[in-house]
């Protein structure tokens, strides 16, 4: 009995966040339906390709299709795009091993683990029919490491659900960054950079009545290994735009493996630096971070 073109997928290793080559990417970049991506542009360019689609609907025998997302090679990350912190673009990494021959003569190889920087852009998608990947063989020696992995399937799905920010919530925020001086709206930009994610947990969750106050639980979540301390410090700093705003704000900075997925149910991410109040760019949309 022959298998099904998802069974076959699966059994050969093609998941969610599988990478594939630039070489075995081109005919796949030009066969397929490409969205805010040009073909001829993008072949010019250092990229691979990773696999978007969730990894039960590569399999499934009903979903026809794959969405690839391209990631373009840049020489380094920006800290404000790693870890789901911006909606439309993330800067992450993959790893490739390379096999080197020894110096010593003695025809033994050695094997690098090199890492390598990407960025990827939510907008930029290609879907191709699934069984062109029968054709292409994995390399097993590109891969993601578990956590960036997660980063970046969470922030996939972060595109398709928007956060409840209650409008007047980020007009009174932007209203406070416009009267401020570019550098230091710069240097708040560069705070959020110590944070994996800034959350916020606000009341009353809507636009304001008469006479009402916005009440503000300020969450930032860092590294395990970071100075809690100076976190707080930072995240003191960052407050002030809210409480500049009119609101009562309370910011707390904790080690992420303090803080248990039933607590972040009840935050949303703050984009501080980019939503509604970005200067010279309109607003980007709404989009809401996956837990990470």
């Amino acid at each position: 009995m022959t298998q099904s073109v998802g069974k076959q997928l699966e059994d050969r290793g093609w998941l969610q966040g599988s990478i594939i080559e630039k070489n075995h990417s081109l005919p796949l970049i030009f066969t397929g339906t490409c969205i805010d991506v040009d073909p001829n542009e993008l072949a010019a360019l250092d990229f691979v390709l990773i696999i978007a689609t969730q990894s039960c609907n590569i399999a499934n025998a009903n979903v026809n299709t794959v969405q690839l997302a391209v990631a373009y090679h840049i020489d380094s990350r920006d800290r404000n795009k790693e870890f789901n912190k911006h909606p439309r673009e993330l800067d992450t990494r993959y790893n490739s091993l390379v096999e080197s021959q020894d110096g010593d003569g003695d025809g033994n190889n050695s094997v690098a683990l090199l890492e390598h920087s990407v960025r990827i852009n939510i907008l930029e998608k290609i879907f191709i029919p699934k069984e062109m990947l029968l054709g292409i063989p994995r390399n097993e020696d590109l891969t993601f490491h578990e956590y960036d992995k997660s980063s970046f399937v969470d922030w996939l799905g972060s595109h398709y659900t928007k956060p409840a920010l209650p409008t007047q919530f980020n007009d009174m925020i932007a209203a406070v960054r416009k009267k401020k001086s570019k550098p230091s709206r710069k240097k708040e930009k560069a705070l959020v950079g110590d944070f994996l994610g800034v959350y916020v947990n606000i009341h009353p969750d809507r636009d304001l009545k008469e006479n009402e106050q916005y009440k503000v639980q300020m969450l930032g979540l860092v590294d395990p290994m970071a100075d809690l301390a100076e976190a707080q410090g930072c995240l003191d700093n960052y407050a002030t735009i809210l409480s500049a705003a009119g609101m009562n704000v309370v910011a707390s900075a904790k080690h992420s493996t303090k803080i248990s997925v039933a607590v972040l149910q009840d935050f949303k991410r703050l984009y501080l630096d980019e939503l509604s109040y970005s200067e010279e760019s309109d607003a980007p949309p709404d989009v809401r971070p996956g837990i990470y």
